[in-house]
């Protein structure tokens, strides 16, 4: 009969088995990742080009305290047994770890004891301090401790916010700033900062940022790389995979959305081949055992829960790439960017991308401290593509005159310096003109009575219809609804609310249709348009809160405006681009309204996405 806990185990596993994760490569893969170079361990041993250091770490026969045995991470990996009490306390307080200066973790019963080292020199050194009598030991121990002893009343747990740190700052580019940050019982190693580039050759000049973040890869550590947008963060991210597949092993790339892992996947693809990359996700499953697998984090979470069945479950894998490194703050997701980091094997290298994250050194110095290793943070502010802020008034162009302009700049680089004056003005003029159209408009003192505490008395007020109440600016009413009659009678109410509050019944109706919003924005953009053509601004990207006004809008501008932003070759090609597309899709789908409307729009030259398209040909034809 089996035990009630048992059970329970059983199904925390079959849970964490719902998802998929990365299988074992069978014997004729083997062969293939032979074709790359990559060679994965079938008898569970690595193999040693140095057989000198491999006779030092075989166990010793001589030595009774303690016994060792390699395990299948080869010669810096191996295992030790603890008989002796007071090692086990040692081990416990990391005192063991800053002697052997290597990653050890214990075994539930503490009596033996992983020890994961940079490389076979270490993993000699720490073999030769396991091989010391006990107080031999305990001398050497407290020679990496400062001289401090063991209280008796000391408790077996770890405290990370007390361990010691150590920060070093490197002579860096004025475009950036590096900094290291280490457990103090790791000593800092000799290294460049100036990359080899035996692993990948790029078709382009790195800049310096990208530089010494591949540098501080090609050393084997841990790297943080905080950069703007387009700042050429993945280059960096494709360095580490091409050494890891130059090294023998495999990568992970992870992301934190779907749509995210499948541009990666089409880019990796195209870099390395699509034979060597897969992609796991959760309702897509491609190639899982391939030398490059591109994951949600989420995926990868799972994958590390199911370390306790299978320890060896990321052997192969050389380093993990972490793209959007600032979800780590999120207050919904990040505790699984957290679990991670935590859960991470010590010898998989952690390559983080951010270009938004406010506390760069706050991350790498707690991921120093969950891992035991030191990490880079290399930090750049400059923008390779500067960014401005103009902002466009709508309305009449001549409202103000010929010579009033409408489009106003309000930070430009290089001073990136905030011109509050121009924005002023844009709103004041802004402000004149909607005070001066015909619209529906709601007097300023009765609008917040209008809306009510959280919008309760729109919804009060629109109770039972289908249809949807917006106050813009200068209180501006706008309703809309799917029905034409739903959208009357909606109207009706407001105007009765209206003429309850004392307002003229002729300010209290809505105007005629001339006077309709929409018509004004397709107006203001159907102008702002041409004066991006004119600039030489375009392509553009705009966005609409609302997916039927989203293709209205562009329907409009392509319709009534005559707008075209095509040329007659691009239009051959885009014809070619949907027939291949649609080709699969039966004759009655290609007569509905949203795919004949969408193939007219890009042809044209403007494409619509939004989540209400019904067929996903168009959404990829729009990408």
């Amino acid at each position: 009969m089996m035990d009630a806990s048992d059970d329970e185990a059983d199904e925390d596993l079959d849970h964490l088995g719902s998802v998929e994760a990365v299988p074992r490569s069978d014997a004729d893969h083997l062969k293939q990742l032979n074709s790359l170079g990559i060679t994965a361990q079938n008898e569970g041993v690595d193999a040693v080009d140095d057989e000198s250091e491999l006779e030092d770490l075989q166990p010793d026969s001589t030595s009774n305290s303690m016994e060792t045995q390699l395990l299948k991470g080869g010669p810096s990996w191996f295992k030790a047994n603890l008989p002796v009490m007071d090692v086990q306390q040692m081990l416990a307080r990391h005192c063991l770890m800053r002697a052997c200066n290597c990653h050890i973790e214990v075994s539930e019963d503490l009596s033996t004891a992983d020890f994961f080292a940079i490389n076979s020199r270490v993993a000699s050194k720490a073999k030769a301090i396991l091989r010391l009598s006990i107080n031999e030991l305990q001398s050497s121990i407290l020679q990496h401790d400062g001289g401090s002893s063991i209280p008796e009343d000391f408790e077996e747990e770890e405290n990370l916010d007390g361990l010691d740190m150590s920060w070093a700052t490197h002579s860096s580019h004025r475009s950036f700033s590096h900094h290291t940050v280490r457990p103090s019982f790791v000593e800092p190693s000799a290294q460049s900062f100036y990359p080899s580039l035996v692993s990948w050759t790029f078709n382009h000049q790195l800049d310096p940022v990208q530089a010494r973040a591949i540098a501080c890869v090609e050393n084997g550590e841990s790297v943080l790389v905080c950069a703007p947008t387009s700042a050429g963060k993945t280059a960096v991210a494709t360095y580490a995979v091409a050494m890891a597949l130059h090294g023998k092993r495999r990568a992970i790339y992870t992301t934190p959305i779907k749509a995210l892992s499948n541009q990666k996947f089409l880019e990796l693809g195209k870099s390395f081949g699509g034979q060597y990359v897969g992609i796991l996700t959760g309702d897509t499953v491609i190639a899982s055992d391939a030398p490059i697998v591109v994951m949600t984090l989420e995926i990868l979470q799972s994958m590390l829960y199911k370390q306790a069945r299978d320890p060896n479950l990321l052997d192969d894998f050389q380093c993990v790439v972490i793209d959007e490194a600032h979800f780590l703050g999120d207050l919904d997701r990040g505790f699984a960017w957290e679990e991670v980091l935590i859960l991470l094997p010590r010898h998989v290298k952690l390559v983080l991308l951010s270009a938004t994250v406010p506390n760069s050194q706050t991350i790498a110095d707690w991921c120093a401290r969950v891992r035991m290793q030191p990490v880079h943070v290399i930090t750049s502010e400059q923008r390779p593509v500067p960014l401005s802020h103009d902002i466009f008034r709508c309305g009449p162009p001549d409202f103000f005159g010929p010579k009033r302009r409408s489009f106003f700049s309000v930070m430009r680089p290089p001073g990136n310096r905030f011109m509050s004056r121009n924005l002023q003005e844009a709103v004041r003029q802004r402000t004149i003109i909607l005070q001066s159209q015909a619209v529906w408009r709601c007097p300023p003192e009765l609008v917040p009575h209008l809306i009510g505490r959280k919008g309760q008395n729109l919804k009060q007020l629109m109770f039972g219809l289908s249809a949807t109440i917006r106050i813009h600016d200068g209180g501006v009413i706008e309703v809309k609804a799917a029905d034409a009659m739903v959208e009357k009678e909606a109207q009706m109410r407001v105007t009765n609310w209206l003429i309850d509050q004392d307002v003229p019944e002729a300010s209290a109706k809505p105007p005629d249709s001339s006077s309709d919003p929409l018509s004004l924005q397709v107006e203001d953009l159907e102008r702002l348009l041409s004066l991006l053509w004119y600039r030489k601004q375009l392509p553009t990207i705009g966005f609409c809160f609302d997916k039927r006004m989203c293709e209205r809008v562009a329907l409009l501008l392509a319709g009534a405006k005559r707008m075209d932003f095509s040329s007659n070759a691009n239009k051959h090609k885009i014809r070619q681009r949907l027939q291949e597309g649609l080709e699969h899709l039966e004759q009655r789908d290609r007569q509905l309204a949203q795919v004949k409307n969408c193939c007219d729009l890009l042809v044209r030259g403007i494409g619509v996405h939004h989540g209400g398209m019904s067929v996903p040909q168009l959404r990829h034809a729009n990408i």
